[in-house]
């Protein structure tokens, strides 16, 4: 339902919190880091699943979209900044490195991302030593991205 009001000369028009957004009770809800979270996890899917078909009709390794892969990483965390402490950025980066670690490389390979057969090949041990190592990658650029945050806000890295 809309309703009118006149303020000043002017028609405002509102509407009811229900007619919306049919998420708007779910985002409503959430603190700012668990929206921020899931946005770092879909941007990092997202980045995949444009990259990796990308890759299989050019014919280029999937590695030359390591860039793209820093600057979603490091912006999520960046903006992220504002709301963790040294560990949550760390816990952060972790799984945004543990969901590209799984998701994302299962997604790439699905669509075709890995042409040259690694990972279809690949045994379970260097599989969590890929996923480890990872997940580091993640953390080493979340803190970067926390440190240049937490120093341009002069905030103090507690």
């Amino acid at each position: 339902m809309i309703s009118v009001q006149t303020v000043s000369n002017r028609i405002i028009f509102q509407r009811q919190k229900s007619e919306l957004s049919p998420f708007y009770g779910l985002c409503n809800y959430m603190r700012t880091e668990t929206k921020l979270t899931l946005i770092g996890a879909l941007a990092i899917l997202a980045l995949d699943a444009i990259c990796a078909p990308l890759s299989f009709m050019g014919g280029f390794s999937y590695v030359l979209f390591l860039p793209a892969s820093i600057a979603v990483y490091f912006g999520v965390t960046y903006r992220a900044a504002k709301y963790l402490n040294i560990r949550g950025a760390i816990a952060f980066g972790a799984f945004l490195g543990l969901v590209d670690a799984t998701i994302g490389w299962k997604i790439s390979n699905w669509l075709g991302g890995d042409t040259t057969s690694v990972l279809k090949n690949i045994t379970f041990s260097r599989w969590c030593m890929g996923v480890f190592w990872v997940m580091i990658y993640g953390v080493l650029i979340s803190l970067i991205a926390f440190s240049i945050a937490s120093h341009r806000n002069n905030r103090k890295m507690s």
